[in-house]
């Protein structure tokens, strides 16, 4: 008779290790305690081919020689988009790119006729069309920051300015003064004390008078009506994070700003900021001039941001952005100049080495990028001479349409297009200006 121990039992095999027995292991050669089987093959993942190491096998990757562990697939063709081809780099792959040779990450249409502007042949009617809207655009943004609150709160409320003439000078005269009288500046000597000052200061409508409400550590909060008739504190301005620079100007010590921020909110909504990231100064001139300069002013709804960046070798840069809230209206100038030195209390036209300039408004573009240094240092230049120095592009969506003539005879720019045709560039400004005198009579009067 035969007894059966636990040694007698059959042997269970584990080839790999992970806890699993061989004949119910999907992977019985490589560790997988997860048993993972993406795609239900019976043959676990850990022992399908990943070529390209991204974590999907082959079976399943739509792009296996490729890591690409998102699986995009743009235009759903099973093709992975890292597999796709993308002529032009611009991450959109060539069969859905409307204009696949020339990168256009935006893939803006403005003709919605299936090819990218980038690379949209246009007729000289359509280019006129395209300026004339840009144009148009502006008087467009101009009525927006009009309606905005900045100018409802400033100009109308807080200022009454009508047709030239400032209603409510004289409670604001009463409440600056007052204010003077409850803000100590003691002794200024040239510099901005902000420590010896920062509290909070209250109107007070009784007494029509300032007062000192609360302290404040290196931050002035100044809470006052926005009209004369408003009964309550409504308005609230700040300022800090102050900062100054010591410069000499007329054998005498100065302070100028080189970080501050002001803010004004009306019924606890923004409405006026300003920004002065960053300045530097040049102290070793007569007067101080700025030679960087990082600031932004917030007139709700738009933004005004100015950077002026020194580079080496007496070069300079200049950006100057103003956008709107939603991204719809956008004015710039880019320009760059190059100086043979940097000693401006003796800088002439001669030392202009190099110098352009680039005007943006919305999707079209003016631009020189040469000739203009050269242009400047001829003593009333021909015609002749400024057309053959200096030439100017203009461009719509980064595509050039027509270049900028000076007319002598007619004192005047004209604007020559692809077809040699051209036409006075007053056909564009002129309306532009006589719609803006009209939008600010308001505010100036029409004599203005």
């Amino acid at each position: 008779m035969f007894s059966c121990t636990q040694d007698d039992a059959p042997e269970v095999l584990d080839t790999d290790g992970d806890g699993i027995e061989d004949s119910v292991d999907n992977c019985p050669l490589v560790a997988n305690e997860d048993q993972v089987d993406s795609d239900g093959d019976g043959v676990g993942d850990a022992c399908e081919s990943d070529f390209d190491g991204d974590g999907i096998i082959d079976s399943l990757d739509n792009c296996p020689e490729t890591e690409n562990p998102d699986q995009e697939d743009a235009d759903n063709d099973g093709i992975g988009d890292a597999c796709e081809a993308d002529t032009d780099g611009d991450g959109v792959i060539d069969d859905i790119d409307n204009c696949p040779e020339v990168a256009n990450p935006d893939q803006k249409d403005s003709d919605e006729d299936g090819l990218g502007d980038a690379c949209d042949e246009t007729t000289v009617a359509q280019d006129q069309a395209n300026i004339q809207r840009s144009f148009d655009s502006v008087i467009d943004c101009v009525e927006s920051l009009i309606d905005g609150a900045a100018v409802d709160v400033v100009l109308r409320d807080f200022l009454g300015l009508i047709d030239g003439d400032t209603v409510n000078i004289e409670w604001l005269e009463d409440l600056v003064s007052g204010l003077e009288t409850a803000v100590d500046l003691g002794e200024i000597d040239n510099r901005i004390d902000i420590n010896s000052i920062s509290a909070t200061y209250s109107y007070d409508h009784g007494t029509e008078t300032w007062a000192k409400t609360e302290d404040q550590t290196e931050r002035i909060v100044l809470n006052f009506p926005s009209t004369p008739t408003t009964e309550t504190n409504n308005s609230s301005l700040v300022i800090e994070n102050y900062s100054d620079q010591l410069v000499m100007m007329s054998e005498s010590d100065f302070y100028l700003p080189t970080t501050a921020s002001v803010s004004l909110t009306v019924d606890g909504v923004k409405i006026v900021g300003v920004d002065l990231n960053e300045v530097q100064y040049l102290t070793d001139i007569d007067i101080p001039i700025p030679e960087a300069i990082d600031i932004s002013v917030y007139l709700n709804p738009y933004t005004l941001s100015v950077v002026l960046d020194k580079g080496e070798m007496n070069e300079y840069a200049l950006n100057l952005d103003f956008e709107d809230d939603f991204s719809t209206c956008n004015f710039g100038v880019d320009a760059s100049v190059k100086f043979e030195h940097n000693d401006f209390s003796n800088l002439e036209l001669s030392d202009i080495l190099n110098a352009e300039i680039a005007i943006h408004i919305n999707d079209l573009t003016v631009q020189s990028l040469e000739g203009i240094a050269e242009i400047l240092q001829i003593t009333d230049p021909t015609e002749s001479q400024i057309n053959a120095f200096v030439d100017v592009d203009v461009l719509f969506n980064e595509i050039k349409i027509a270049d900028l003539e000076y007319d002598e005879a007619n004192e005047t720019i004209r604007i020559v297009y692809k077809d040699e045709s051209s036409e006075d560039s007053a056909n564009y400004y002129e309306s532009l200006l006589t719609d803006l005198e009209n939008l600010l009579s308001e505010f100036l009067g029409n004599d203005e």
